[in-house]
C-alpha cells in the first residue's frame, strides 16, 4: 500500500528568487553555496561545497549571506535536504532562528531592491 504523508504549509513569508552567496557553519564544517530562493524565515540553498546529506536535516548552525557590502549571519536549522537524484544538485532547506530586527531590516531591503 502507498501511503502519503501530507504536512501543512508552515511557511509565512512571501520568498524571493534570488541567488546570494553564503557560507554555512555546521558541526564544525563550512560549506558554500548559493541560495535558490529567501524569505524574512529561511531560504532554499540551491548549491552546496561540499554536498550537504539528507541525514544532516534538523541539525542546528550558523549561515552568513553575503550581501553586496552586508554580510548577515543568521543561526539556522536544516529542515531539508535532497538531490533529487542529481549529483551537484543540492536543494535543501533551512529556518533562520532568533532573527535580530536589524538583520531582518538589512535583508528585506535586499530582497525589495532585487525584485
Amino acid at each position: 500500500m502507498n501511503k502519503t504523508i501530507s504536512l501543512p504549509e508552515l511557511r509565512k513569508n512571501a520568498r524571493v528568487c534570488l541567488s546570494i552567496e553564503y557560507e554555512l557553519q555546521l558541526n564544525g564544517q563550512q560549506y558554500t553555496g548559493e541560495t535558490g530562493d529567501i524569505s524574512l524565515g529561511g531560504a532554499s540553498l540551491r548549491t552546496s561545497t561540499p554536498e550537504l546529506k539528507s541525514d544532516q536535516a534538523l541539525e542546528n548552525g550558523q549561515i552568513l549571506l553575503v550581501l553586496g557590502e552586508d554580510r548577515l549571519l543568521f543561526d539556522c536549522m536544516i529542515v531539508y535536504v535532497g538531490s533529487m537524484g542529481a549529483s551537484g544538485f543540492s536543494k535543501t532547506g533551512i529556518t533562520f532562528k532568533n532573527v535580530s530586527d536589524k538583520n531582518k531590516s538589512t535583508l528585506l531591503k535586499y530582497m525589495m531592491r532585487h525584485l
